[in-house]
């Protein structure tokens, strides 16, 4: 079976087993009890706890607030917690992206447009920002 066949079978998971003997691994096909995976719009996007949200205020809030409604049943809190931060992580990410996209169009008009020492310090500031802001879009992708 080849890796894009995977997404041909919504209910089908695979997990990889190492096998310290061998030289190679065993791959689990579980497909049992799975729901299918709908409206992913990429594998980058999909839900998992990040570390980078232990550190952000907004994302403690999201989480706590999930966490303290009336709900009874862990599951459902969970299910709430990992929805409402998915939605948040996707519009932090739309805005890093839209700062990275005017950061780097300013930075071409700038280059277009350099000649003074003012524009070379402000393109130094410029390219420092996006740096920065590609830092913080890496962390995302980080784990």
């Amino acid at each position: 079976m080849k890796a894009n066949d995977v997404k041909r079978f919504p209910f089908l998971e695979t997990k990889v087993i190492q096998q310290a003997c061998f030289d190679h691994d065993a791959i689990i096909l579980d497909t049992e009890g799975r729901k299918p995976r709908e409206n992913i719009k990429g594998p980058r996007l999909c839900f998992k706890f990040e570390n980078c949200w232990a550190k952000d205020k907004e994302a403690k809030m999201i989480i706590k607030a999930a966490w303290q409604r009336e709900a009874n049943d862990t599951l459902d809190k969970i299910k709430t917690v990992s929805r409402e931060l998915g939605e948040w992580q996707l519009k932090k990410l739309k805005e890093i992206w839209s700062q990275i996209k005017y950061l780097q169009e300013t930075i071409n008009k700038t280059i277009d447009n350099q000649g003074s020492t003012y524009q070379g310090n402000n393109l130094k500031a410029l390219r420092s920002k996006l740096g920065n802001l590609l830092d913080k879009e890496e962390k995302y992708w980080a784990q």
